[in-house]
């Protein structure tokens, strides 16, 4: 069991959830992704480098119960039938590199603009397969991860932001701006559970045309 408080977890979803299986989210079942890796020989004892395309992410905020999925072309309840023809955008890409000492760094952008949907609820407090469409549209998206894995070589970083322009459920344009940034101290490996330090948390949907 982790010892990442949820904040962290809320945090690191869309790493932890780039279309694999998991108990509490709907989701496809693991497929063959088509990892590239470079691997460092005994020479120069380099970092060990691994690229690989990711078909959607399933991100949720339980302070503001909302959960969004970015490259998912179908609605997530698809994801509950399992006869569902699931299609993604396909421009998603996620960078693992692994150093010397321990640390793994994870980057995952999505190559440009992907589908967009923003739900009511979490998997903590709704049935995602009937939850409420609030928005819907295109966004990018950029994640970084320093030492995903904890090794206390240092302090841990996560970031990420999305942007782009959704449409409400009443139909209004919006422009969408996600920011997260939060910091994992070395001093705090030994704490159970382990809470993240926010340093910026901004989730807005603002109406185009206001300022």
């Amino acid at each position: 069991m982790s010892r990442l408080a949820p904040p962290t977890i809320i945090l690191t979803a869309a790493i932890l959830l780039t279309g694999c299986a998991t108990p509490d989210v709907p989701t496809m079942p693991n497929a063959d992704l088509g990892a590239k890796a470079r691997v460092p020989g005994a020479a120069n004892f380099g970092a060990l480098v691994e690229r690989f395309p990711t078909d959607f992410e399933i991100t949720w905020d339980s302070d503001r119960n909302v959960t969004w999925t970015l490259g998912l072309v179908n609605p997530i309840s698809d994801l509950c039938d399992p006869t569902a023809d699931v299609q993604s955008d396909h421009s998603s890409s996620s960078m693992s590199v692994t150093t010397p000492n321990g640390a793994r760094h994870i980057r995952l952008v999505t190559g440009g603009q992907v589908t967009f949907a923003l739900y009511e609820g979490t998997p903590e407090s709704a049935d995602l397969c009937t939850a409420a469409v609030l928005a819907t549209g295109k966004a990018v998206s950029t994640t970084t991860f320093s030492d995903q894995l904890l090794s206390g070589t240092g302090t841990t970083s996560f970031g990420r932001r999305v942007t782009g322009i959704v449409t409400l459920a009443d139909g209004t344009r919006a422009h969408l701006l996600i920011v997260v940034h939060a910091l994992i101290h070395a001093d705090q490996l030994d704490d159970d559970p382990i809470i993240p330090a926010v340093v910026v948390d901004r989730f807005e949907l603002r109406p185009i045309g206001q300022p």
